[in-house]
């Protein structure tokens, strides 16, 4: 007897651990049937561990909107017969708005062999009296009125959604909006609430700029939003328990993209419309030769990006010295779409004096009001270029020039040998031999002093460190001269000759500088200072930068003097 039970408790245990290892796939609705504008969840379980994208999902948009999808892992630990079992099931929560009235199906699913049954459910068209009452959830889509004209490839549309809830709906969640073929950007979202037959709703609009990649078709889907009426929430929980789930979606709408024109070698580029301006860093009145200045041409283009905007081409020129900066990008946004602004800056260093003709700049572009090509033009702008204050042009001296002639001379003044001519009495020369003896002189004693210095070399050293203090105090006074001027031209170029300096002779830029310093401070005044010499700002403050320049002097300074120190202890070390 005590053999039979024992045998029985086995195969029991072996039946209990057999139903233990059989995984199952389940699915189950809240709901069913449903009205057209109700949603319904589906919550589908698999009694082993899964990963969320083991449940395809794709046989599912056949006929239902994938409102939004979760899943999660539970863990549960039962004793069985003194043994502890621990499982892990997957669950996963999809919610969806029927695509049509009558009956639809929910597939059935697979995961590693183990399948789930489908489900037929039932959409009920909604009464005449239903029908009359305002929807719990309305979307709308519409596309802006453009005259009824064509829209070519990168061509700008306008796409306007709106939302509108009844106030006891809850927990409203939709999908965001994915465009193929084409890129789109958001404009602006209005969150408000308005009376509809004496009822309150909230409504939020969302506006796009749509841009067509290539000709053809832009589907603009179907765009379903889901809540909950009624209901209990809990204190913790901002979204209701139970209730009665409603949804609603817009119409599916296309646009139809024609081909683009030709463009006659010209880079496609279409716009509302197109304008191009220039502007100076600083005064054009006192350009001069070898000193630079920063030219800014604007191209801003209503109803098209940045990027869009095709570059400039600038002519080479004997006359002056181009160097361009990375060209700077910008885009607007506006309830009537995209602004693009492309910013090209670059410094022009003159060669030579007098007139100076900058050649006029035109941009080729496709309106899109009219259907034609239109030509935006910057005229071209002729500037004076003065003499460089390093090398003057000398005025020609009115006073007479002595010449070898004969007859210029006194001719009182007896003839001396050898034909040899003398000079009157006032001859002015003696200045210029007292300059040569001068010269020779000090000539003489650098020769001496530089003797003197080789046979020391630590002398030698010591004489070159004072040059540089020298060389960098010098460029430090100038740079504080044209801090007191405020001119940003001016503090550039000094600022660049104090870094060379002091720093690194090979900062030839800015930005060069402020990585260089490594200083928050310090880049974000250089970084000013750059867009007041562009144009592109106004907040530049030249006792901002005047300080934070003078720290990292103070800091360089200080490692300096900790580098010389560990000059000269290193020697007291063995080798």
């Amino acid at each position: 007897m005590y053999s039979i039970l024992r045998i029985l408790s086995v195969l029991l245990i072996i039946s209990f651990a057999s139903a233990i290892q059989a995984a199952t796939l389940t699915s189950t609705l809240d709901r069913n049937p449903i009205k057209a504008d109700q949603a319904l969840t589906l919550t589908v379980t698999y009694d082993e561990q899964a990963s969320s994208s083991d449940l395809s999902l794709g046989t599912l948009s056949r006929d239902f909107e994938i409102i939004s999808t979760s899943a999660a892992n539970n863990r549960n630990v039962s004793v069985i017969n003194g043994q502890a079992i621990d499982r892990t099931t997957t669950v996963w929560t999809i919610t969806l708005a029927p695509k049509r009235q009558g009956n639809l199906n929910i597939p059935s699913f697979e995961i590693n062999g183990d399948r789930s049954e489908s489900i037929d459910v039932q959409v009920v068209a909604l009464t005449a009296e239903e029908l009359a009452q305002p929807k719990a959830i309305e979307v709308i889509t519409t596309i802006d009125d453009t005259g009824n004209l064509t829209i070519k490839p990168g061509e700008q549309v306008l796409v306007q959604i709106e939302l509108s809830v009844d106030s006891q709906v809850r927990g409203v969640r939709g999908q965001e909006l994915v465009l193929n073929g084409a890129s789109f950007e958001q404009l602006s979202q209005q969150d408000g609430q308005r009376l509809e037959n004496n009822v309150p709703r909230q409504v939020v609009i969302w506006r796009y700029a749509v841009f067509p990649n290539d000709a053809g078709e832009i589907i603009l889907p179907k765009q379903t939003f889901t809540g909950t009426i009624g209901g209990r929430t809990s204190f913790f929980d901002s979204f209701p328990r139970g209730g009665q789930p409603v949804s609603g979606s817009s119409v599916a709408q296309s646009i139809i993209v024609e081909p683009r024109p030709d463009t006659n070698g010209q880079p496609w580029f279409p716009a509302e419309s197109v304008e191009i301006n220039a502007s100076w860093a600083s005064s054009i009145n006192q350009i001069r030769v070898g000193e630079p200045i920063t030219r800014t041409i604007t191209i801003t283009a209503r109803g098209q990006r940045a990027s869009a905007i095709p570059p400039l081409v600038i002519p080479d020129s004997a006359d002056y010295k181009l160097y361009a900066d990375q060209p700077q990008l910008d885009n607007a946004k506006t309830s009537q779409g995209i602004i693009g602004i492309r910013n090209e800056s670059y410094a022009i260093v003159p060669s030579r004096a007098g007139q100076l003709t900058l050649a006029e700049q035109r941009i080729s572009w496709w309106d899109t009001k009219s259907d034609v090509w239109q030509e935006t033009i910057l005229p071209a702008q002729t500037v004076t270029v003065l003499p460089s204050l390093n090398n003057p042009i000398e005025p020609p001296s009115s006073a007479p020039q002595q010449t070898n002639n004969i007859s210029s001379l006194d001719s009182s003044l007896p003839p001396t040998p050898n034909n040899e001519i003398l000079t009157p009495a006032n001859n002015t020369d003696w200045p210029w031999k007292l300059a040569t003896l001068l010269l020779a002189g000090i000539v003489f004693f650098q020769f001496y002093f530089l003797l003197k210095l080789t046979k020391t070399p630590t002398q030698k050293t010591d004489a070159r460190k004072e040059s540089s203090s020298a060389n960098e105090l010098q460029a430090w006074q100038d740079l504080n001269y044209d801090f007191k001027n405020k001119s940003a031209t001016e503090i550039r170029k000094s600022l660049l000759n104090w870094a060379q300096k002091s720093v690194n002779r090979n900062i030839t830029s800015l930005s060069a500088l402020a990585n260089h310093s490594q200083s928050e401070v310090l880049s974000t005044q250089l970084g000013l200072l750059d867009a007041k010499l562009y144009g592109s700002s106004d907040q530049f403050d030249a006792n901002e930068l005047k300080k934070a320049v003078a720290e990292f002097r103070e800091q360089l300074k200080t490692k300096k003097s900790t580098k010389n120190s560990a000059e000269v202890l290193a020697p007291l070390y063995p080798a």
